[in-house]
C-alpha cells in the first residue's frame, strides 16, 4: 500500500494503517512546554488497477483526500451505483429473454395448438 500523507509517500505492508498527526498549536492558545498533542487516524487503502494492469493499494489521510477533492466515499458510491445498474440490466435482459422464448414457443406451434390455446387459459 502506498500511504499518502501530505506530500510524503510511505510504503507499508498492509491495507490498513494507523497514522499519527502532531497537532499544530492554534494562534489563540499558547502551547504548554513539554506537551505534545497527537491524534490518531485509521487509514484504509483502496485497490486500483493502473494502465499497465498492476493492482496497487493507495491510502490517503483525510487531509489529503480533502486537499485533492476526491474522498474515497465518492469512489465507493460510484462503484455501488455501477453495481446496481449492472444488476438492473441483467434483470431486464433476463425478462426480455423470457418474453422472446414465449413468443418463439407460440410462433412455432401448429395451427391446431394455437387454436387450442386461443380458447384455453394457458397463456
Amino acid at each position: 500500500m502506498l500511504l499518502v500523507k501530505s506530500i510524503e509517500v510511505i510504503e507499508v505492508n498492509a491495507d490498513i494503517c494507523d497514522l499519527f498527526h502532531k497537532q499544530q498549536p492554534s494562534d489563540t492558545a499558547l502551547p504548554q512546554v513539554g506537551t505534545v498533542h497527537i491524534t490518531k487516524e485509521m487509514v484504509s487503502g483502496k485497490q486500483f488497477t493502473n494502465a499497465q494492469g498492476q493492482t496497487i493499494c493507495i491510502g490517503m489521510s483525510k487531509q489529503v483526500q480533502d486537499a485533492i477533492g476526491l474522498p474515497f466515499e465518492v469512489l465507493d458510491n460510484l462503484n455501488k451505483a455501477l453495481f446496481d445498474d449492472n444488476e438492473a440490466i441483467l434483470a431486464r435482459d433476463t425478462k426480455i429473454q423470457r418474453q422472446k422464448d414465449r413468443i418463439n414457443f407460440y410462433v412455432n406451434m401448429s395451427f391446431w395448438k394455437k387454436l387450442k390455446y386461443l380458447f384455453s387459459d394457458y397463456l
